[in-house]
């Protein structure tokens, strides 16, 4: 087993309590995301979904980076990321994306995890707000 692996995980993780994810600063809203969007600023939104769930639905919105969350943090993936740039993470329910975005804070980016993933933006979204 590696410990050295093993600390970094819990290093990591063990941040993440409901307390803290709760009112946790890397997590922004579906009307603050559209406002983004909207006027432009200089973000990535990276859906960390699989293939399999793009398949139904993507997110085709501003510059989009499409990464599977098993295959992001391997060399020739994680270079494409912008530590100059606001990367909003975007799964199917946002605890995959909470877990990214702690992870790439660690490692220095600006990463920010969309509360409530696809699920509650695609409720969110109506013909008015896009």
């Amino acid at each position: 087993m590696n410990n050295e692996l093993l600390n970094t995980f819990n290093n990591i993780f063990s941040q993440m309590n409901k307390k803290s994810l709760e009112t946790s600063p890397c997590r922004i809203d579906s009307e603050s995301f559209i406002t983004k969007l909207k006027n432009k600023e200089n973000i990535i939104t990276l859906d960390i979904r699989t293939i399999e769930e793009l398949e139904f639905t993507r997110f085709v919105y501003g510059e989009v980076l499409n990464i599977s969350m098993d295959k992001l943090f391997i060399e020739e993936n994680i270079v494409k990321l912008d530590k100059n740039k606001e990367i909003i993470i975007l799964c199917h329910t946002g605890i995959r994306a909470i877990a990214v975005a702690t992870i790439l804070i660690s490692l220095g980016f600006k990463a920010t995890a969309l509360k409530g993933g696809w699920a509650e933006f695609s409720n969110y979204l109506s013909p008015k707000t896009v």
